[in-house]
């Protein structure tokens, strides 16, 4: 719940500890937050490798639209196929900032 918060809805980690004291009575600094993010995108691994790779192979529709991490501009790329959709962020706008998608690791 708290890496869905701060990661998918853009929560800041201090709004999402005091959610979790708030809702649930449990107390978690916003250092915690951070954490549960981080093993959570590690557990995440390899359904994003799957889900990469099945776009890979098959037609796909893709575009980008800016997106900002704190002061830095990037992009945030989506690639849809018949059954999956992916959402990568990247520093670029150039295609080749998807070659992680058309040729996933």
């Amino acid at each position: 719940m708290c890496a869905l918060l701060s990661g998918a809805y853009r929560g800041g980690k201090r709004g999402v500890a005091r959610l979790c004291l708030g809702l649930f009575g449990v107390p978690i600094r916003p250092a915690a937050v951070c954490d549960l993010q981080r093993k959570t995108a590690i557990a995440l691994e390899p359904t994003d490798r799957e889900a990469l790779a099945h776009v890979a192979g098959e037609p796909a529709n893709v575009d980008e639209t800016g997106w900002r991490e704190g002061t830095k501009r990037g992009w945030l790329w989506v690639a849809v196929s018949a059954s999956v959709t992916i959402f990568l962020v990247r520093l670029s706008r150039l295609w080749g900032a998807l070659e992680l998608v058309m040729c996933p690791l």
